[in-house]
């Protein structure tokens, strides 16, 4: 009996997206191989060096380990660091408001 025959491991595509500041984007498609990990498609965009403890790590926005197991078709999200603590963005942003429509603050 013939042996059989064990299919060579399929290529996955995947786009490696990094947020810059603002609302740029660099996107990147690259080719790996079937069972690569988040890691690898980093390192095969060029993103190697990134600091991880500032820059959060996601496939389609749900956040992963640089561990993570990618599919074909994945997108993988590097997200920029928090410039500003959202909790005061937002505090910030209503006393703008307040400064410029002070009648909309007035209590009827």
């Amino acid at each position: 009996m013939p042996d059989p025959v064990i299919p060579a491991t399929p290529d996955i595509v995947v786009t490696v997206c990094y947020a810059l500041s603002g609302s740029d984007v660099i996107q990147k498609k690259i080719m790996l191989k079937a069972g690569a990990t988040v890691l690898e498609a980093l390192t095969q965009a060029g993103y190697q060096n990134l600091d991880w403890s500032r820059h959060g790590l996601g496939v389609y926005g749900k956040r992963k380990t640089p561990d993570s197991l990618l599919h074909d078709g994945d997108r993988v999200e590097i997200y920029a660091g928090l410039t500003v603590d959202p909790k005061l963005a937002r505090q910030r942003r209503v006393e703008k408001q307040r400064r410029e429509k002070p009648d909309r603050w007035i209590r009827r």
